[in-house]
Parts: structure tokens; C-alpha cells; sequence
């Protein structure tokens, strides 16, 4: 089993990356909204305030996608499939798939 985590920065392809995911047989997915570090640090403390012109006008959101999953080609499969409707998840720098072995889940299976 692995926990499956994407980071996607561009949210209007929110919809398309949970089709994707129901089409590779990710059902059981947590979905959070999430602010950049950086961004955060330069418009709620004071002292980074400087940096704000680097990171623009406004906070960067994005949104985080949590997900047991039990095979291990689960991000390569979903980038297949978001290929298959035109996105292009790596090329166009949407976020980040990262994916991490489960030694053990204790709890409510789903």
C-alpha cells in the first residue's frame, strides 16, 4: 500500500485530476486547500513583507490530494490518463505527485 499526495497548484484542474483518479480506481481521496510557505510568510509577518513583489500580488493557494493507493505505478497511471485528456500534468509544471510506501493503517477501512 502507498499514501499518495498531489500537490496541484492550478485548482481548475481540481475536477479533471479527481476524474483521473476515479478512472485509475482512487476512490477513498481527502482533498485540502493549502497556502504556499513563502507566500504566507510574506504577507502575515511583518518583517518578509519585503518579499511580497517576488511572489506577487496575492497568496498562492493550491490545492493538496491525499489518497491510499495499493500499486505503485498509481502516479504514472494518472498521468497517463490526464494525458489522455490533453493535460500534461509534468510539462505544464501543475503541481507535484509524490508517493510514499505505507508500512501500516490502523483504522476504518473505506
Amino acid at each position: 500500500m502507498y499514501f499518495l499526495i498531489i500537490q496541484l497548484k492550478e485548482e481548475k484542474y481540481l475536477e479533471d485530476i479527481l476524474l483521473g483518479m476515479t478512472d485509475i480506481g482512487v476512490h477513498n481521496a481527502i482533498i485540502q486547500n493549502a497556502v504556499d510557505m513563502s507566500s504566507t510568510m510574506a504577507f502575515d509577518i511583518p518583517i518578509f513583507a519585503g518579499f511580497r513583489e517576488e511572489f506577487g500580488k496575492r497568496k498562492a493557494y493550491s490545492k493538496v490530494i491525499w489518497a491510499l493507493v495499493e500499486n505503485e505505478d498509481a502516479p504514472e497511471k494518472l498521468i497517463k490518463t490526464l494525458e489522455e485528456t490533453d493535460i500534461k500534468f509534468i510539462r505544464d509544471e501543475l503541481g507535484k505527485i509524490i508517493l510514499i510506501p505505507v508500512v501500516k493503517v490502523i483504522g476504518l477501512e473505506d
